[in-house]
């Protein structure tokens, strides 16, 4: 199990797609100001396993882009402790994970097995809410599963 004080925080690198005119900065565990940095609403990959967050500006690339251009680590087919997902920024430093593209991203049962079997926690010190996120996917689903 790796703690929370061994993470690393560090600048990934650039991702370009094709249409671009610059490359997109990624970064991987985000420091508070790279999170800023990314400007009110982010895309990210997060594993619960790995305790690894790739966050990027998400009105610069979509996820997608970021698989076929950006990112050398295979994401393409996400393992069950990784999601995909969007947040906007709700204050300083809060983001909302949008509940409505992650039931879009996946089916409902694979999406409560990943809520419901890994601990998100971890993402709340990127200040990331995953916890209202699982509490509103378990009313969700409640006696569905």
């Amino acid at each position: 199990m790796i703690k929370a004080s061994q993470i690393l925080e560090e600048y990934y690198g650039l991702c370009k797609p094709n249409w671009a005119r610059e490359g997109v900065p990624v970064f991987v565990n985000p420091s508070q100001k790279e999170m800023r940095e990314c400007g009110e609403f982010i895309r990210f990959f997060a594993d619960a396993e790995t305790k690894e967050v790739f966050v990027w500006n998400g009105a610069k690339a979509l996820h997608g882009d970021m698989l076929r251009h950006g990112l050398s680590r295979p994401l393409n087919s996400l393992k069950d402790s990784e999601i995909k997902g969007e947040a906007s920024r709700r204050g300083d430093p809060v983001w909302v994970v949008d509940v409505g593209e992650l039931k879009y991203a996946y089916q409902s049962h694979d999406l409560f097995k990943r809520m419901n079997n890994y601990d998100w926690s971890w993402l709340s010190r990127y200040r990331i809410d995953m916890k209202s996120v699982q509490k509103e996917l378990l009313n969700l689903f409640k006696g569905l599963y």
